[in-house]
């Protein structure tokens, strides 16, 4: 069994989905994960996509948005980063798996992603991303 203690602005989506293969592949995703002060992006793939109860520090913050890349390439670099992130496939695998945990409507969580929207835990625990507010002590003590 593994808790999973989220601090992290995010990153590269396609490394998300490679921690969530790793996961998957030792058969530990029957853990709890904790936001631990602040998830971006990627870090709420890992976070949602578990099927594990998601706890929040009361100071906690949820950010979601749509995929992004900073680009330092020539043209042809430029122009494949511009192709991928163009496809709709990413985004709408992010969508299902923010669909999956707060079960909202596509359109909303489009919506979100789009005004790049940051959850404080109430937020969170409103909009169902979280199963639960938690200090680390609480989330420590199991």
């Amino acid at each position: 069994k593994i808790d999973l203690i989220i601090n992290s602005p995010g990153g590269v989506v396609d490394s998300a989905f490679g921690m969530l293969e790793a996961l998957y592949d030792m058969k530990k995703c029957n853990g709890r994960v904790l936001i631990d002060s602040y998830a971006g992006s990627a870090a709420t793939i890992v976070a949602f996509a578990l099927k594990a109860p998601v706890y929040i520090v009361p100071r906690g913050k949820i950010k979601v948005h749509m995929p992004k890349a900073m680009v330092m390439a020539n043209k042809g670099g430029v122009w494949r980063t511009y192709q991928k992130l163009s496809k709709l496939t990413t985004v709408n695998m992010i969508t299902a798996i923010y669909r999956g945990k707060c079960k909202k409507k596509r359109s909303e969580i489009r919506k979100w992603m789009r005004e790049e929207k940051c959850f404080d835990a109430l937020e969170a625990m409103e909009n169902k991303l979280v199963d639960g507010v938690l200090t680390r002590t609480d989330f420590d003590k199991g």
